[in-house]
C-alpha cells in the first residue's frame, strides 16, 4: 500500500527540520555505496545525533521505535539510486522538505511515480520496491523507517491511497 498526503507539515516544521542539517553530522556512506553501487545520498542520523524532533507533526514521530530517522540529501553530484529496492522495516515514511529542484521523483516498481511536493508525506510498507529518479539540484527529505506505526493525523480531503 502507498499513501500520499499533501501538506502534512507546514513551512515552520520544514524550516525546523532543514535547520537540523549539519554537514559535520553527515554519515559515512561507504556501506550504502557497496549496497546500491552508487553514493546516491548523504544523511544526518537523527537518532544517533539525538536531534529533537518532538515538535514534528504534534510529536507523531517522537519516541517511536523507528530503526532509522534521517534527514537525507540527494544531488546530481552525489549520484543516483538506479536499482529498485525495498526495506526490511514494515512502516516507511518520507516527507519532502523542498521541491525547488528538477526530477527526484519517487518511482515504485509497480509504475507509480510520486512527484515531490514540499511538506507532503509518502507512506508505504516494506512490500513496495522503489527508487529515486535522477535529481538536478538539492532534494531534502525526512525519512522514518521502523516496525512501529507513527501517530499521523491525516487530512482526509488531501489524502490519497494509491
Amino acid at each position: 500500500m502507498i499513501l500520499f498526503q499533501e501538506k502534512l507539515i507546514d513551512d515552520i516544521e520544514i524550516k525546523y527540520l532543514l535547520n537540523l542539517w549539519d554537514t559535520n553530522l553527515v554519515q559515512d556512506n561507504t556501506k550504502f555505496l557497496d549496497e546500491y553501487k552508487a553514493l546516491a545520498m548523504e544523511w544526518v542520523d537523527v537518532i544517533k545525533n539525538k536531534l529533537d524532533i518532538s515538535s514534528l507533526h504534534n510529536g507523531g514521530f517522537h519516541n517511536k521505535n523507528f530503526e532509522k530517522i534521517r534527514i537525507q540529501h540527494y544531488h546530481e553530484s552525489i549520484g543516483n539510486i538506479e536499482t529498485y529496492h525495498g526495506h526490511v522495516n514494515i512502516h516507511n515514511y518520507i516527507i519532502f522538505l523542498n521541491d525547488d529542484f528538477k526530477g527526484g521523483e519517487l518511482e515504485f516498481e509497480n509504475g507509480i511515480i510520486i512527484k515531490p511536493s514540499k511538506g507532503s508525506l509518502v507512506y508505504f510498507n516494506n512490500n513496495e520496491r522503489h527508487r529515486v529518479l535522477p535529481c538536478i539540484g538539492s532534494r531534502y527529505v525526512f525519512t522514518a523507517l521502523g516496525n512501529t506505526e507513527a501517530n499521523i493525523e491525516f487530512k482526509s480531503k488531501e489524502k490519497s491511497i494509491i
